[in-house]
């Protein structure tokens, strides 16, 4: 779709895409157009970007060739192993350089899982070596337990354990059970 656009030879300065659709920057010269695609659209609507900051586009633009269509379905079907969250649910995924410490091209994949947000997975543009930086999340999180005689949850659930803490009356020792102490 967005090669009959920009073309087979475009330069990419971003691809983002989340819920309301995929978004392309595109280098044209020293500045950048954008394309927009709805959910499951082929018609692209053009988008103004600016650019901001010092340094020229040339350094962060990459080749539209490097865009493989089936790293997105690769990565959402490994993310959920790799994140240790088998309710990893993608926010945000995105393709650049911005986020590199090393200015490699990679993809950015912001999630959320077990309760947790803003977990992030990094990955290859062809979509391979899929990893969680930060660590996978913790297992246990997110199901609340009822450990016996506490009545109290041992996980990191946050409504459940204000719950708990509410119905605790006060009392340290339940406070502490809801907290898994």
């Amino acid at each position: 779709m967005v090669k009959s656009k920009a073309g087979d030879t475009a330069e990419l300065l971003e691809v983002q895409i989340t819920s309301g659709g995929t978004d392309y920057k595109i280098r044209d010269g020293e500045k950048a157009t954008g394309l927009h695609f709805d959910p499951g659209s082929s018609d692209a609507q053009d988008v103004k970007v600016q650019v901001v900051g010092t340094g020229s586009l040339a350094n962060s633009a990459y080749p539209i060739s490097e865009i493989d269509p089936a790293a997105v379905d690769k990565m959402l079907a490994q993310a959920p192993d790799v994140s240790g969250a088998s309710d990893f649910k993608v926010t945000v995924m995105t393709l650049g350089n911005s986020f590199s410490v090393n200015g490699d091209v990679q993809w950015t994949i912001n999630g959320d899982a077990s309760g947790r947000t803003g977990l992030v997975l990094n990955a290859k543009p062809d979509g391979s070596g899929l990893s969680a930086p930060g660590g996978q999340v913790p297992s246990g999180t997110g199901t609340p337990t009822t450990p016996p005689a506490t009545g109290g949850t041992s996980t990191a659930d946050p409504a459940a354990i204000a719950d708990c803490v509410s119905k605790a009356g006060g009392d340290i020792n339940k406070i502490k059970a809801c907290a898994g102490q």
